[in-house]
């Protein structure tokens, strides 16, 4: 409330919501995790972005309390129900989390290849006729890939690719 350098507009829109109280307020994480289990589109996104109990630091501060935890299985069990039904956005996410490593998961190389696999040939699916390339055949894998078995590299480039063809 009350933010400065808001446009009009976003001033408008706060006062449209001078009304709720914070149990309102908080409600609305509730309605997310609803929407989110129902598979709205992009609902698993912004629990994911919301962090648990709307406050993301409590990934820091409080990596060990059970629910924290238990937000975090959450989340990412979520994020990969619908990249294996071919969701663009939850793919990304989830080979960010995993290329990087994150608060909300440990960095892990046969996932990330699967969901770089994965985004690569949805991306050459979708630019088929487009003069542009990948995004995702920029990234290099190839020196932590030396850590994979050739199963591992096999099965993780076959499951990405079952993922883009249901994109």
């Amino acid at each position: 409330p009350g933010e400065p350098g808001a446009s009009d507009e976003e001033k408008s829109q706060e006062a449209q919501c001078s009304g709720l109280t914070q149990r309102m307020r908080t409600s609305r994480l509730d309605h997310l995790a609803i929407a989110a289990k129902a598979k709205v589109p992009h609902a698993n996104f912004l629990f994911y972005l919301e962090g648990p109990f709307g406050d993301p630091s409590a990934l820091l501060s409080r990596p060990d309390d059970p629910l924290v935890q238990e937000w975090k299985q959450q989340a990412i069990s979520q994020l990969k129900e619908q990249a294996d039904t071919g969701d663009y956005l939850s793919t990304a996410v989830l080979f960010n989390l995993y290329h990087e490593g994150s608060e909300a998961s440990k960095k892990d190389t046969a996932l990330s290849l699967r969901y770089l696999v994965a985004l690569r040939s949805i991306e050459d699916q979708n630019n088929a006729t487009s003069t542009v390339g990948s995004v995702f055949h920029s990234v290099d894998l190839l020196a932590s890939e030396k850590d994979l078995s050739p199963a591992q590299i096999a099965a993780a480039t076959a499951a990405g690719n079952a993922m883009a063809a249901l994109w």
